[in-house]
């Protein structure tokens, strides 16, 4: 018998657990395809089935036309789906269809990708196809030996340094090919490497790869792979990416040349020394790749091999460790000063102070923004002041000190800043925003467009501005009036990026038609069109003397052009995915680009030689930006950070940065002068209020975080983690007292017994819910019942109840003293995410993914009313102090306040530019404080609410 997830052959019928992996194997045996199932109108034949992950069952089949022997995958989660037992095709639950269509989706991607790799280190795709509900994978039946296998079969279990070079090698260079195509492995394990006869060493099993990819964003379901050899960040369901399969790789390079494995991450993770102890090469190699960090891991995979590869000598050793890559050196003299750009350096921008909020969001109730949420654009006034754009508004800071100077709350796509720093200009949805920075005063709305704006730049003189729209427009404004000059029409799609030369006279126009148009500004006439990309064009740029344009696309290619002909003079290569910016220095003599490829590029414009890369940022990079006089380079990334280069030398100077991913949880101190925000970027930060100011950061190893709560005395912090514990901190230092393990999922919500810090509850993806004594860590008591995962719990006011809700649709009631189950509330048809108890413990208020809030009888258990209006799921739900006023957020981007006694919508607060992910009063009623996906956390005056 043969061990479907370890690949071990021989195995005796009358054994229920495989000897060498422990598998249980009746079960791996279940819900397969029966032999002789015809797949594809009969064009393939199962034969029996080789190996079983958690997202798929490969089979041996056959080509019946060609008589040709193939390996078929099915795509099959298992916890996601069944199989039919009449047609072999798979269900889904209603309430996991959405997962299985993103994971299905991804599969297919997977597919589609690798079937364009023709490597012979890469198992061949043959064909794709959908039917019974699922997908299937046809790829080249190999045959040989795993790696697992071999080194088995050696003394020591380890390899010849040779034959590791041999290995490593050619697993670099397949998964060289993979990471170009945005997929990564993620599963790199002996057992995951065949050996053929005919000596190639092909990686399979793609089972647990991940596609990088924009549509679909991060996942909350379980990722398959072998914890022994991943990396955190996998561990913890964070952003992966080419470190991922470096520190897998890692871990196998170790133990070819050792026989044995590093600690895995997690002991590592909670202190378990290690340090490699190799010659070198192998030493430097291993110590590289190995960091727990995701940050101080190498991102190119071949980089990270190539000493290895040219230095390597037939025994294995290493003539010179370490060969540093040549730098080209900009020289210092040509980065001399220069005019002013239209970046804008005037003295509005520079001297303004304070905090500035859009009128019509002042009128919703909006006191202050904590976080800036993801960054479109950054222009660089100096070595010390860039105006940043983010999705939670607009600021000016010293990057030296992370201070915002001025900071205007007002959501936008885009801004600029006039010549003299006098105006800015907002480019979000359909509408510009004008405003006046020697005053901080709003100045006028500019209708026209009638699709989102993505980008809007003033004319050298500040008189005009200029608009790019997905209306497929470019439009020409009146700044002083916001009357509309010109529609300049000719794109075909969307227009992306919009630049003035610096004499005014000329407009340039990137869109997703692939072209770049120039247009005469004083008239709307287009002079000429420059064609050459192969996909949409994202950002043009002027030389500062006008004869020049350059452009960035999708194609992942840099283009310069001649501005007076149109003639393309050369392109510049080197990033491996989409261009988002361009920019020339002052001088004209270099040029910046920021990709998606997560690197900023400087490049000789006079040549296109590329200088050098930036490396740091952790997403892609949106916006690049010179200081007036050349010496420095901003960058502004999806990762939430800007960061500051010396453009000479290409070192990071400093970053400005707080919550790099959603936020997740929010709690009020209880006096309501601090609130606490927890994100899965691993941090919880502590805010003061009145200031708007950060006051610390509590880091949690590596591992997501879910949730947070302040001790009813507000001495104590608890937070919960993907990592499995509850940890208790001190607020007023920041300092970690305890870590409460037990729970064997990841812990979702957390709250404090009211009156006392005496207990604690944490609801876990292990469906139960925990009681613990906070001053000890023992657990108490487990109350266990929910059949899916516990994402909320909440105690009732005299401390005697508990609310749990969960995946399994339901609300249960326990009595905390007996550990019994006191009332199983139903209704909800989807996931029930949020319970609060109202402050006088009569009421209990549920939030659902079915879009609806409810309101329950404590004492029976009996629904009392359902509010409906969102128009997406609701995340969070909490009641004002006085128990009148209840509210939601949602994935409609809104919070909603409802009235609690009659179910009547009250307010609702729009401008968030995520999901809202959870709310909360303050206990004074004074502020809700709501969170959300787009790693802003807004306040909101609630203060004047009549109920």
């Amino acid at each position: 018998m043969r061990c479907l997830n370890c690949h071990a052959e021989g195995i005796s019928s009358t054994n229920q657990y495989c000897p060498k992996c422990g598998a249980h194997l009746p079960a791996l045996q279940q819900n397969l395809l029966p032999e002789q199932t015809r797949l594809k109108a009969d064009t393939y034949e199962i034969e029996y089935a080789l190996g079983r992950g958690g997202f798929g069952i490969t089979y041996r089949a056959h080509h019946i036309g060609l008589e040709q022997p193939v390996a078929i995958k099915e795509y099959y989660p298992q916890e996601l789906a069944h199989r039919h037992s009449n047609n072999g095709g798979l269900t889904v639950p209603q309430n996991k269809t959405e997962m299985y269509q993103r994971w299905l989706t991804r599969f297919l991607r997977e597919g589609q990708i690798l079937a364009k790799l023709n490597h012979p280190s890469l198992v061949r795709v043959q064909d794709l196809f959908e039917e019974r509900n699922t997908a299937y994978l046809v790829m080249e039946l190999l045959s040989g030996k795993t790696l697992g296998q071999e080194l088995d079969e050696q003394p020591g279990k380890k390899l010849d340094p040779q034959r590791v070079r041999e290995i490593i090698t050619s697993l670099v260079s397949a998964l060289a090919a993979t990471h170009q195509g945005g997929v990564y492995h993620l599963d790199l394990k002996p057992d995951n490497i065949l050996l053929t006869p005919e000596g190639r060493i092909v990686l399979i099993d793609f089972g647990a790869a991940k596609q990088e990819s924009a549509t679909l964003g991060p996942t909350r379901s379980t990722r398959a792979f072998t914890p022994d050899y991943a990396p955190p960040e996998l561990i913890g369901n964070q952003a992966i990416g080419p470190e991922s399969d470096i520190f897998e790789l890692g871990m196998l390079l170790h133990q070819m040349l050792t026989g044995t494995l590093p600690p895995p991450a997690l002991s590592r993770l909670i202190g378990e020394p290690w340090e490699p102890q190799l010659e070198e090469p192998w030493q430097g190699l291993v110590a590289s790749a190995l960091p727990l960090q995701k940050n101080q891991r190498p991102n190119n995979i071949s980089e990270w091999w190539k000493p290895a590869a040219s230095e390597v000598n037939s025994s294995g050793n290493m003539r010179s460790a370490k060969l540093p890559l040549p730098q080209p050196q900009v020289p210092p003299s040509v980065l001399k000063p220069q005019p002013t750009s239209a970046s804008g350096t005037g003295k509005g921008a520079v001297d303004l102070r304070g905090y500035f909020i859009l009128p019509d969001l002042k009128a919703q109730g909006i006191v202050r923004r904590f976080g800036r949420g993801a960054i479109r654009k950054v222009i660089l006034l100096n070595q010390e002041l860039a105006i940043v754009f983010a999705g939670g508004g607009t600021a000016l800071f010293n990057l030296r000190s992370s201070e915002a100077l001025w900071e205007i709350e007002c959501f936008a796509y885009s801004g600029a800043v006039s010549l003299d720093g006098k105006r800015l200009a907002l480019a979000g949805e359909q509408v510009i925003y004008l405003w006046d920075l020697t005053k901080g005063q709003f100045l006028r709305q500019i209708h026209g467009h009638t699709n989102s704006l993505y980008s809007v730049v003033f004319s050298p003189d500040g008189k005009f501005l200029a608009s790019g729209s997905w209306d497929n427009t470019v439009r020409l404004w009146d700044a002083a009036t916001g009357r509309e000059l010109h529609q300049l029409l000719g794109h075909t799609k969307p227009v992306s990026s919009v630049a003035f030369s610096r004499d005014g006279k000329f407009l340039a126009s990137g869109s997703v038609d692939k072209t770049v148009r120039l247009w005469d500004a004083s008239t709307g006439r287009e002079l000429r069109q420059l064609s050459g990309h192969t996909d949409w064009v994202r950002s043009v740029a002027f030389s500062p003397d006008g004869k020049f344009l350059v452009s960035g696309s999708e194609d992942k290619t840099v283009r310069l052009w001649d501005a007076s002909t149109g003639r393309e003079l050369r392109q510049l290569l080197g990033h491996t995915k989409p261009v988002s910016s361009v920019a020339f220095s002052p001088g004209g003599k270099f040029l910046a680009s920021g990709s998606v490829d997560k690197t900023v590029r400087l490049w000789e414009a006079a040549t296109g030689r590329e200088l050098r890369q930036l490396l740091g940022h952790n997403s892609l990079v949106n916006s690049v930006a010179f200081s007036p006089d050349g010496k420095f380079l901003a960058s502004a990334s999806m990762d939430k950070t800007v960061r500051l280069w010396d453009a000479a030398r290409g070192r990071e100077l400093c970053q400005l940065s707080s919550h790099t991913k959603s936020v997740s949880s929010l709690a009020f101190n209880p006096d309501g002068k601090f609130l606490a925000s927890g994100s899965e970027d691993n941090t919880v930060r502590l805010w003061d209020i009145a200031k708007g100011k950060e006051l610390r950061q509590l880091s949690i190893s590596m591992l997501c975080l879910e949730s947070v709560a302040f001790s009813p005395d507000g001495k104590f912090l608890a937070s919960g983690s993907e990592d499995n514990t509850v940890r208790l901190w001190d607020a007023a230092t920041g300092m970690e007292l305890r870590q409460l393990c037990g729970h064997t999922n990841r812990v979702n919500s957390v709250a404090f017994s009211p009156h006392s810090s005496k207990f604690l509850a944490s609801g876990s993806e292990d469906n139960t819910v925990r009681l613990w004594g906070a001053a000890n860590g023992k657990e108490l008591r487990r109350l266990c019942g929910h059949t899916n995962r516990v994402n909320s719990v909440a105690f009732s006011p005299d401390g005697k109840f508990l609310a749990s809700g969960s995946e399994d649709n339901t609300v249960r009631l326990w009595d905390i003293a007996k550990g019994k189950e006191l009332h199983r509330l139903c209704g909800h048809t989807n996931r029930v995410n949020s319970v609060a108890f109202s402050p006088d413990g009569k009421f209990l208020a549920s939030g659902s993914w079915d879009n609806t809030v409810r309101l329950w009888d404590t004492a029976t258990g009996r629904e009392l009313r359902r509010l409906c209006g969102h128009t997406n799921r609701v995340n969070s739900v909490a009641f004002s102090p006085d128990s009148k006023v209840l509210a939601s957020g949602s994935e409609d981007n809104t919070v909603r306040l409802w009235e609690a006694m009659t179910g009547k919508q009250v307010r609702t607060f729009h401008r968030h530019t995520g999901s809202v992910s959870s709310v909360a009063f303050s206990p004074d009623l004074k502020y809700l404080a709501s969170a959300g996906r787009d790693g802003v956390v807004r306040l909101w005056d609630v203060a004047d609410l009549q109920i």
